[in-house]
């Protein structure tokens, strides 16, 4: 019993080895080893060495506590069984349900008669009905070997788009039955069934866990925190820009007085600007959002201090910046604001399940606490200052700590 233990112990992949004779043996020599130094620590006395007997109590203590962790608390506030499969049946049918897809070949002809006959060649088992892909198929499909799909009830393929009928077509072929010719937009199809899943539920376990954190956390907790921190969830104020961008001032101000003179921005843009990425775009800079970075140029309070200024279709007069100096036009302009709830709601469901999680870890916890009648002294902690005691200076290390600082979950 102790070699099956043992060799449960070894991850599944590399169990093989231990299975055969010899690797028994192997173990067995093994096992044999370890009592015998076991037998001879005790008689030299280890087992009473203060610091053996901590990483004993240790080792105790890890165990223990890791195994009562992972069984009773690690999975949170987790609604019972009973209570998650209730609300699994009760939506059932709005949530949880899977539509019929399917996997077929095609192929596409350009007239029905092209389509009869191969579908008789087919059919007889003169050709396959792959190669007959490769031969006969127009469509870019054929270079998949026909292969479509998934399809689904309210799907799209390509090409084709969602035709319901093609779809119902599709889904009511048995398996390797080749359909009759079906005309589309795009030719005459013959379709052949690789594989299909009827229409369906997810199965409970698939689910179990979004119940879980749905019972959790429910759309009125979602709302109250949105209302509550408006200011967590804020979109930040940005403008779209164009520019046009020089190196010196002297040109800045020539083409600005240019453009005073009637000159249209974008063909200023063209003719003088010099950065190459932008004057494809027409100048178009990108947006700029408060606080963040401007293409090319990086993070200038100076600049984005300007720019936040202007109105929206103003243009600058010259800005500068460490790339030289720019004639800047808002395109778009979008004050600080809220974002709205359906964005952010899946990011507060997340918030809100982390906050429940952790309460409830806090109250076990303090549950256990009161059990236990546990006192802790807090107020005998004293700072350890680094000052080297007069021992550690003759150079005698009694305390190295062995690495035994396991990491604990509380």
């Amino acid at each position: 019993s102790e070699i099956d233990f043992k060799i449960n112990e070894i991850p599944p992949y590399a169990q093989a080895n231990f299975k055969t004779v010899e690797g028994q043996k192997k173990l067995l020599d093994r096992l044999v080893r370890t009592k015998l130094l076991m037998k001879a620590a005790i008689d030299a006395g280890y087992a009473d060495n203060p610091d053996i007997k901590n990483q004993i109590q240790e080792a105790t203590e890890r165990i223990l506590s890791s195994v009562y962790f992972q069984e009773n608390l690690s999975a949170g506030p987790v609604p019972d069984e009973k209570t998650l499969r209730d609300y699994y049946e009760d939506n059932k049918d709005e949530k949880f349900t899977t539509e019929a897809t399917a996997e077929a070949r095609q192929i596409v002809v350009e007239t029905e008669q092209t389509a009869r006959s191969v579908r008789e060649m087919i059919v007889r088992g003169e050709i396959d009905f792959e190669k007959a892909v490769e031969i006969y198929s127009i469509d870019q499909s054929k270079e998949n070997k026909g292969v479509i799909g998934p399809v689904r009830e309210n799907g799209f393929i390509r090409g084709i788009g969602r035709s319901k009928p093609f779809i119902e077509m599709v889904l009511n072929l048995k398996a390797e039955e080749v359909s009759e010719p079906f005309k589309t937009r795009i030719g005459w199809h013959l379709v052949q069934l690789i594989k299909k899943t009827n229409a369906g539920y997810q199965s409970f376990d698939q689910v179990k866990s979004n119940i879980a954190d749905e019972l959790l956390v429910t759309d009125a907790d979602i709302r109250k925190e949105y209302a509550a921190s408006q200011s967590d969830y804020l979109a930040r104020a940005r403008c779209k820009l164009s520019h046009i961008l020089l190196n010196t001032q002297e040109d800045a101000e020539k083409v600005y007085a240019e453009m005073q003179g009637g000159k249209d921005f974008v063909y200023l843009v063209k003719t003088y600007s010099t950065d190459q990425q932008s004057v494809k775009q027409d100048g178009n800079l990108g947006y700029l959002y408060k606080g963040g970075y401007i293409r090319g140029i990086g993070k200038d309070a100076e600049f984005e201090a300007q720019v936040f200024t202007m109105k929206l279709g103003q243009i600058s007069k010259p800005i500068k910046s460490r790339k030289g100096w720019h004639i800047v036009r808002v395109d778009e302009k979008e004050e600080e604001s809220v974002k709205p709830l359906v964005e952010v709601e899946n990011q507060i469901r997340q918030k809100l399940i982390r906050e429940k999680k952790e309460n409830y870890l806090e109250n076990r916890f303090k549950e256990m606490e009161e059990k236990y009648q546990t006192q802790i002294f807090e107020d005998r902690i004293k700072a350890k200052t680094d000052e080297p005691s007069s021992e550690e200076a003759t150079g005698s290390d009694h305390h190295h700590d062995h690495g035994h600082d396991h990491h604990h979950h509380h």
